[in-house]
């Protein structure tokens, strides 16, 4: 009889300890969700929409790279929101049944079937968008992106599995052990070849300033790469699970954060290069005492012939 006691205090220890567990796991969703969502992409957004619209309207890519960053937001809104509610749904009370036991229990499906989707359909996007610029960097050579392609249209047929069968095991499966490694590669092998890219047009003279590896950070998009880098090595680093909790989340915000930084700083170079130019046809206008004087001289000793305006090229773009 002594022993019912102490057996009930065993089991209810199980309890608190699987309840605590759960809220540590509550508590690191609702940190990491926060933290990228509300404490960085919404921000991001707002400033990028505004410098894209200001600076990139005479581009004839502007209502594609417009849709791209509101449609990218607007998947990691989803999956933050439908994160949130999947939060809400875990810790659920319950009547108690003893004494020593807690009044509510936890539910440990932190893989709902509907976040699956949409942060494949923000990797497939992003990487889409990936090989379009390795494209066009490298003058539309279909060669080029012959292997990225591959593993898009294979990241596609498996988004298209989770939307048939989203409860099915298999496709968690897909999506977590064979998916986030293919985007790597396909992020990888694109990121390569746009590096060698950019460093033959405008890293070519090797300056070594902060400025310079900042920007060749963004714009050879090594942000996502590193996100989807951390995942991989927990893969097979025993937190699988934390892949889980936290992967559809952060992959979704981190891909939207990455694709409006990339966006940001294309547009802010377009402002800095078109102020600089402007800048410099204002000084080559104006014309000091010495140029009036020669001006003059040789107008009195020759025949006067026009002169060519000279015009300041501008950068490139890399979109």
């Amino acid at each position: 009889m002594n022993s019912d006691p102490i057996n009930n205090i065993g089991d209810s220890n199980e309890i608190f300890d699987s309840v605590s567990r759960c809220v540590q796991e509550l508590e690191i969703r609702v940190g990491i969700s926060g933290s990228l969502y509300r404490g960085l992409l919404v921000s991001l957004f707002v400033v990028t929409l505004r410098v894209f619209i200001a600076q990139g309207r005479a581009q004839s890519c502007f209502i594609l790279i417009l849709v791209m960053v509101i449609i990218t937001f607007g998947i990691a809104t989803a999956a933050f929101v439908l994160t949130m509610y999947n939060i809400s749904t875990q810790l659920q009370p319950m009547p108690m049944a003893e004494d020593l036991d807690p009044p509510f229990s936890c539910d440990d499906d932190t893989d709902p079937p509907y976040l699956r989707p949409l942060f494949m359909l923000q990797m497939l996007l992003v990487d889409s968008f990936t090989i379009y610029r390795t494209w066009l960097l490298y003058k539309r050579r279909y060669s080029v992106i012959f292997f990225p392609f591959i593993c898009s249209i294979t990241l596609f047929g498996s988004l298209l599995f989770n939307l048939i069968e989203p409860r099915n095991w298999v496709g968690a499966y897909i999506t977590y052990v064979f998916n986030i490694p293919l985007s790597l590669i396909l992020n990888l092998c694109c990121t390569v070849f746009i590096t060698i890219r950019l460093v033959k047009m405008r890293f070519g003279s090797m300056e070594a300033d902060g400025y310079r590896i900042l920007q060749f950070f963004v714009l050879s998009g090594a942000i996502h790469n590193l996100v989807l880098f951390f995942f991989f090595v927990g893969l097979f680093a025993g937190w699988a699970d934390g892949l889980t909790l936290v992967g559809p989340v952060a992959i979704s915000c981190t891909a939207a954060i990455a694709f409006d930084f990339l966006v940001l700083q294309i547009a802010l170079t377009k402002a800095f290069n078109s102020t600089h130019a402007l800048v410099a046809s204002e000084e080559s206008n104006e014309d000091t005492p010495g140029d009036i004087y020669r001006t003059v001289e040789r107008k009195s000793t020759s025949d006067s012939t026009p002169d060519k305006a000279t015009e300041t090229p501008l950068h490139d773009d890399f979109v």
